[in-house]
């Protein structure tokens, strides 16, 4: 998927998406710097995502699927903030650059201004 879509699509589906609360609390800490907690964040994106596809979404120019963006990833985690999300684009977990992420779902029943479709969008034919 294109780098500026999948970018601007986060930015439209940002109000839609139900933030999950595990004790009450909506942010997960992974520590910053060389205290980075990897197996959390290993282990939080394999119970967000299970199989499916996971894409990065940074920027205008440097987002897409995560295998091809590893390298990324492993730089912007703990200094930056940036979006994980399935391949239909359902299931997402936001990292902040203080060493926080946190889960959510898109809930498309969320009424807005935008008419976005009310399915999920399914990307699999751009495999």
């Amino acid at each position: 998927m294109d780098s500026r879509l999948l970018y601007s699509i986060t930015h439209a589906l940002t109000n839609k998406i139900d933030w999950t609360k595990s004790n009450q609390e909506e942010w997960i800490h992974f520590g910053t710097a060389i205290e980075i907690d990897y197996q959390k964040i290993k282990n939080v994106i394999v119970k967000q995502f299970k199989k499916d596809d996971v894409y990065i979404v940074y920027s205008r120019s440097e987002s897409g699927h995560l295998k091809y963006h590893k390298a990324l990833f492993n730089n912007l985690i703990g200094k930056q903030n940036f979006f994980l999300w399935n391949n239909k684009l359902t299931k997402v977990i936001a990292f902040n650059s203080v060493g926080i992420l946190r889960c959510g779902q898109i809930n498309y029943n969320t009424s807005t201004t935008s008419d976005c479709h009310p399915n999920p969008i399914d990307l699999n034919f751009l495999k």
